[in-house]
């Protein structure tokens, strides 16, 4: 598997970090103690980074979206969703599908752009301990930790040409785990690569919070009614997870995992914290996001302010899906005044 990263790494003009001498070299220590601890159990790392088995309820989805600066200060989110699962092509017909929305917030220019999604009518590889994607002009490799991405954002008005090596200095997050949702997180990946726009070659570094989730899910997406969706990274090396779903029965699902800089996370169930939106987007006549967003978890002190960054960051894909991506900013107390990044993502409040 190292030798399919490094071949691939190599082609991308990025260099990985795998051994303890080399993460030295690129300027940081391999993690160690809690914080190399992987997952054992319903999820097992990294044998389920890789593609499972399809089923006719499966869906399965990998997610990475990156906390970007250029030397220069300017500011970037980086979005970039890879799925798979079946579709019927034709009447009867049912065959595997990878697609992929990838998109880019250009924050210093108060600018979103989204190309429109890209499909491949293939079973995704099969790759042990890892995953290796090519999409469109959107290209993933990687695994237990170490990942690089290829992807061409240009939605017409500008083009932005993104490469990027990860690699994670955290332990693994379990988040869901049981019946038909299985969901892990590495919730802080170092990053450093380039975007080039139009040509011109920025040198960028930052964060990257990444995400997989797999099972039969359409069982669940089938009940759902909402949910929104929060990830923050805060500047003392601390994230916030945070989910509220509802249903169409008018229960809830939600939770909020809080992990620290030692890698210990705490899980904070529905009555111990509240997710408020303080205002609304209206993107149009029949689809109004919640827009805005108050955090608090009294027990853990954490009072946070969550501030889209562009206020138009939605996905909209005519016949097929509609939800909402947002880099966003974090301000707030967390063992004092804080701040951070998030990304925000808001799903079926338009419909899926």
């Amino acid at each position: 598997m190292k030798s399919l990263h490094l071949l691939a790494a190599t082609a991308l003009g990025l260099t990985f970090c795998f051994s303890t001498s080399a993460a030295l070299a690129c300027g940081r220590d391999k993690p160690t103690g809690s914080c190399a601890k992987q997952l054992r159990g319903p999820i097992s790392l990294p044998a389920d980074d890789a593609v499972h088995v399809y089923t006719p309820a499966s869906f399965e989805w990998w997610y990475w979206t990156s906390h970007l600066e250029a030397e220069d200060g300017r500011k970037f989110g980086f979005l970039d969703i890879v799925y798979t699962g079946l579709y019927e092509a034709s009447p009867g017909m049912v065959g595997p599908l990878q697609w992929s929305d990838t998109t880019i917030s250009d924050v210093s220019e108060g600018k979103y752009h989204f190309p429109g999604r890209a499909y491949l009518p293939e079973p995704a590889i099969k790759v042990s301990n890892g995953y290796s994607f090519s999409i469109g002009e959107n290209n993933v490799v990687g695994g237990d930790g170490h990942d690089v991405i290829h992807a061409v954002v240009n939605d017409g008005l500008k083009e932005y040409v993104v490469d990027l090596k990860l690699e994670s200095e955290k332990a693994p997050v379990q988040h869901m785990a049981g019946g038909y949702i299985f969901d892990y997180a590495r919730t802080r990946m170092a990053t450093q690569g380039t975007i080039a726009i139009d040509g011109k070659v920025l040198h960028v570094h930052g964060s990257t919070y990444f995400d997989h989730e797999y099972g039969d899910q359409l069982y669940v997406m089938a009940t759902v009614k909402d949910w929104t969706w929060i990830s923050v990274q805060l500047d003392d090396d601390s994230e916030l997870v945070v989910l509220v779903l509802n249903r169409l029965d008018g229960t809830q699902m939600a939770w909020a995992d809080l992990t620290d800089e030692h890698c210990k996370t705490t899980r904070f169930d529905s009555s111990e914290f509240a997710l408020q939106a303080v205002g609304t987007w209206q993107q149009s006549s029949v689809c109004t996001y919640p827009m805005g967003w108050n955090i608090s978890i009294p027990r853990a002190a954490i009072n946070l302010n969550v501030k889209s960054s562009i206020v138009d960051q939605d996905i909209y894909v005519p016949g097929m899906d509609h939800y909402y991506e947002g880099e966003a900013t974090v301000t707030g107390s967390y063992r004092g005044p804080t701040s951070g990044r998030a990304v925000v993502e808001l799903t079926a409040f338009c419909g899926f």
